[in-house]
């Protein structure tokens, strides 16, 4: 019997429909289905209470790789995650967003580019869009990474700010030395970022691998991707304030006086802008990264004000 190598845990507090596509693209890995794992980490508002749980199991119990459902009861991602890695056989752990769905060769590729590096950091993924979404439609996570790839093709360093757990993969002994991560930090997307701050500051660097591909498929408006901003600069300064490093954030996004009151001045013509171009053009994708940079500060600033968080409001398309 083969040992198994990777475990694949997907963090969800989505629809079991969703989790079913991603079951079935990693039904149909590269890799040997019988090295690997998956873990379906819920929490929240997540698959334990949801009425179409049973169903989700009668599809998993035929799977040709083992999966397992995590319910908890996880208050926070931390937790779930967690328990995941308690649970987990694989000595290399790949979270994967809900949302995400995986390219025939992404368990092979962060395996080989783990082994490669010998245990000794991440691997951070790249994110794309499904082949067959419309290439003009803006998907959602894969925006996060605007900025992402302006560092990497800069050759700029790869830091934690990167490391989310859209689509990333780890040593396992890695995560139980650093003590796994915060279970108390209730908005989701810190605890990943307070994990990669504390793995940094051990000088431990995240490596990308353009080959381990995951896929967007879900469409969203402008209004999500800024919702999605103005909630991260929004965390950032409770990591800030976790680190003890209170100027993160002006270095990360040169947050002085006038290039604030600059981007306060043009953001709201660019916001309105973006929907008239198509998400695949670089005139959408300037624009939008330009205004997700003004919704982070804003929501840094908020944060830092003391103030309750008040993102842009999601169009009810997107609001599940």
């Amino acid at each position: 019997m083969q040992d198994t190598a990777v475990t694949v845990i997907i963090p969800a507090r989505g629809a079991a429909d969703r989790l079913s596509a991603a079951l079935a693209h990693l039904e149909v890995q590269s890799f040997p289905s019988a090295r690997f794992e998956v873990i379906i980490a819920g929490y929240g508002t997540q698959i334990g209470v949801l009425p179409d749980r049973a169903a989700l199991e009668r599809y998993t119990s035929g799977a040709p790789i083992p999966v397992r459902l995590l319910a908890g009861p996880f208050s926070t991602r931390g937790q779930a995650c967690n328990a995941a890695i308690r649970e987990s056989r694989g000595s290399i752990l790949l979270f994967v967003d809900e949302d995400l769905l995986a390219s025939p060769t992404l368990v092979e590729a962060h395996a080989d580019l783990q082994g490669h590096l010998g245990a000794s950091g991440p691997v951070i993924g790249r994110i794309g869009p499904h082949p067959q979404t419309d290439p003009r439609a803006c998907t959602h996570p894969s925006q996060d990474a605007v900025q992402a790839r302006a560092r990497i093709e800069s050759n700029m360093p790869y830091g934690f700010l990167d490391w989310r757990l859209d689509h990333i993969s780890y040593p396992r002994q890695m995560l139980i030395d650093a003590g796994g991560f915060d279970e108390s930090v209730e908005l989701a997307g810190l605890e990943d970022l307070e994990l990669g701050c504390r793995l940094e500051r051990k000088n431990i660097r995240g490596k990308f691998s353009h080959e381990a591909v995951a896929m967007a498929w879900r469409t969203v408006s402008v209004e999500d991707i800024r919702h999605r901003h103005y909630l991260k600069g929004y965390a950032l300064r409770a990591l800030e304030k976790r680190s003890g490093d209170n100027g993160l954030v002006e270095r990360l996004y040169h947050a002085s006086a006038q290039p604030y009151l600059l981007r306060r001045l043009y953001s709201p013509i660019f916001a309105a802008v973006c929907p008239m171009f198509a998400s695949n053009t670089a005139l959408f994708r300037f624009l939008i990264d330009h205004v997700g940079v003004y919704d982070i500060l804003n929501g840094y600033r908020d944060a830092r004000s003391g103030l309750s968080p008040a993102p842009p409001q999601v169009t009810p398309a997107h609001a599940a």
